[in-house]
């Protein structure tokens, strides 16, 4: 039964091709449409149909019309599928942003669907686990009900593990470390993570004087201090140093006192009394 109706409604396509666009020109798609709206109020919805006798207005009237549901304020959105592996700080990473789902999952596969407004993940194509609202690239969208009970315990190998190898890059880069994981393990994991790996890139002694600045300025974030690394800001001297238990200007902002009286006398800049 399905194949029969099948065929009488495909047979309608053909009699578009066939009765409508012979012989037709378009200037533009909206020529296109009032030719089209011409040509279906005045042959093709009056015509008497081969196979019910009727005129097709006269049955849309009857039967259809009043089985219509309105159109939808919002338009459809075309999802995305993608088969992601959720990461040891519980998160997917789907274009370029995170989400979060139950740490039970860790380490596994999940299905992630996404639309322009809308983040739900599967465990298959069954069973939501997730559902989130779209961030921008870079950023996290995270239910604290994915959490473990025990937190600390839950990431104490993880954690412990960054900040040995922290430490063997020096003791402002532990520092950071330590700061980033106490402010939260799972939520920060990936941060103390991605500052490690610079090294990979950087030198052992420019991650550390990176880190440096970021401790001077209390900036404890892996964007400032990738960031630095990237402007080759890591190179300049602080403004003020810490010596002997306080903040002292640097010596390589001093200026000598009588050079600079000698320039702005020469400016005359100087009034005399």
């Amino acid at each position: 039964m399905t194949a029969l109706y099948k065929g009488k409604v495909e047979s309608g396509v053909k009699y578009v091709k066939n009765n409508f666009i012979p012989f037709r020109q378009f200037k533009d798609f909206n020529d296109a449409n009032r030719q089209l709206r011409e040509w279906n109020n005045t042959v093709a919805s009056v015509r008497v149909h081969g196979t019910t006798r009727e005129q097709p207005v006269n049955l849309f009237k009857k039967y259809e019309r009043t089985s219509l549901l309105e159109l939808t304020v919002e338009r459809f959105e075309t999802p995305v599928y993608k088969r992601l592996k959720v990461y040891r700080d519980i998160h997917i990473q789907c274009e370029y942003a995170y989400y979060s789902v139950p740490y039970e999952l860790r380490g596994e596969y999940v299905i992630a669907r996404k639309t322009t407004s809308q983040v739900t993940i599967y465990t298959n194509e069954i069973e939501l686990v997730a559902v989130h609202t779209v961030v921008p690239a870079g950023k996290r969208q995270t239910n604290m009900a994915h959490y473990p009970p025990d937190e600390d315990n839950y990431m104490r190998n993880d954690t412990n593990y960054c900040l040995e190898k922290a430490k063997d890059i020096g003791e402002y880069t532990f520092e950071v470390t330590k700061e980033l994981l106490h402010g939260g393990p799972i939520r920060n994991l990936r941060s103390a993570q991605n500052i490690i790996r610079l090294v990979k890139k950087y030198s052992h002694a420019r991650v550390e004087a990176a880190c440096k600045r970021a401790v001077f300025y209390s900036n404890y974030s892996y964007r400032s201090i990738k960031r630095i690394l990237e402007k080759e800001i890591d190179k300049e001297e602080l403004f003020y140093e810490e010596r002997a238990g306080r903040k002292q200007l640097s010596s390589y902002y001093a200026y000598n006192i009588k050079e600079f009286l000698k320039g702005v006398a020469r400016n005359g800049n100087i009034c005399s009394n």
